[in-house]
């Protein structure tokens, strides 16, 4: 939808013609791109209008602002999975801890994730159960089948680095939220102006019969 300029708009409170609001409400159809028979309307049709356009709107962003919030959930488990990746290292000999961490995250985000990332997870958090198998079956642990701190270093920046492309997408889609929500506005704004100048034109009419 082009954004509307204040030139557009009539000034608060002006008495315009009957054919001036008209053409402000072509002004409005033309702006949101209707069909042309909404160009000569009523007070009512024209308000019914304006409630059909921001209806769109606002569920756009409701539906953008679903969006981020599954998103932001995704990003805090990712952040907290990459210090835990690096907490369950070799250094630390906790490897069933580390696998069970991937796990939840998997069980309830894998379907969001992208496929590399999901298939790395899959293969880190059966490396380390594997790991703590055999370490729970012998002693010392046998750290020779295990993950290094540095394989584990880049699991855990590939979440990371996902993470960071989720808050940049939701940085877009906040933007958009912001213009979608100035577009409403205005809607909101120019409707109410087209009514206005409308009631106005019918009063001007009927004083000048009395």
């Amino acid at each position: 939808m082009p954004t509307l300029s204040i030139a557009q708009q009539p000034p608060p409170h002006a008495t315009v013609s009957t054919a001036a609001a008209t053409t402000l409400a072509a002004q409005a159809a033309a702006a949101a791109s209707v069909d042309p028979r909404y160009t000569a309307l009523g007070a009512d049709e024209i308000i019914l209008w304006m409630e059909a356009q921001t209806s769109r709107l606002h569920g756009d962003i409701s539906e953008m602002i679903g969006t981020i919030n599954r998103q932001s959930d995704v990003v805090e488990a990712l952040d907290t999975l990459k210090g835990q990746l690096v907490s369950h290292g070799p250094s630390e000999g906790n490897y069933g801890a580390g696998a069970d961490e991937i796990d939840a995250v998997l069980q309830r985000y894998g379907d969001k994730l992208p496929s590399q990332l999901r298939d790395s997870l899959v293969q880190t958090r059966d490396q380390l159960r594997r790991t703590q198998d055999a370490c729970d079956a012998g002693d010392p642990c046998p750290t020779d089948i295990a993950l290094g701190d540095d394989q584990l270093q880049a699991v855990a920046d590939a979440c990371g680095s996902y993470a960071d492309g989720l808050r940049n997408d939701d940085q877009l889609t906040m933007l958009k939220i912001q213009n979608l929500m100035q577009k409403a506005s205005q809607v909101e704004e120019l409707a109410s102006n087209i009514v206005r100048s409308l009631n106005d034109a019918a009063k001007s009419t009927i004083e000048n019969i009395h």
